[in-house]
């Protein structure tokens, strides 16, 4: 197969898992809205706020682990002087972009949070987003010292 329908179909497959997964999420919100339960759409701002941070924070967790698991693929393809699959290289890719998009929305709500403190609307310790926004460039290196191995692994092949 050329390399161009490689990445065509490894593009498509992206694309359409993300699809997936944000039409299940938007199920969920309009099933729970349609059983009345609104306290999942309209929490406590306390509450909802919390849930946010911890949610952020398990993310730039887990995006370190998974950068941590591509630059040791990355290492294994290169010491067997095989040519990576080039679907983990293309998850690689859209996994960076990702990041981009995860450091600004922690930065977005670190101003939101700062602001609804300013306000009086609730108090909160932001420590988990100021740990996440560290570790997300930190993922980031990884993963492009991890994309840097899967390339050139892919001209070994």
């Amino acid at each position: 197969m050329p390399p161009t329908l490689q990445y065509i179909y490894a593009r498509e497959v992206v694309f359409i898992g993300i699809f997936v997964l944000s039409m299940h999420l938007s199920f969920h919100v309009f099933y729970n809205k349609a059983k009345g339960c609104d306290r999942i759409l309209h929490p406590n701002v306390n509450t909802k706020v919390q849930k946010v941070q911890n949610i952020y924070f398990i993310l730039s967790i887990t995006m370190i682990a998974l950068s941590l698991l591509l630059f040791g693929i990355g290492a294994m393809y290169a010491n067997m002087v095989e040519s990576t699959p080039i679907i983990i290289l293309m998850f690689a890719t859209y996994f960076l972009y990702y990041h981009v998009v995860h450091l600004l929305f922690g930065f977005g709500t670190m101003v939101y949070y700062i602001r609804g403190v300013k306000k009086k609307l609730f108090s909160i310790k932001i420590y988990k987003t100021i740990a996440g926004i560290l570790f997300t460039p930190i993922s980031a290196i990884v993963l492009y010292a991890a994309i840097l191995l899967i390339a050139l692994t892919n001209c070994s092949g």
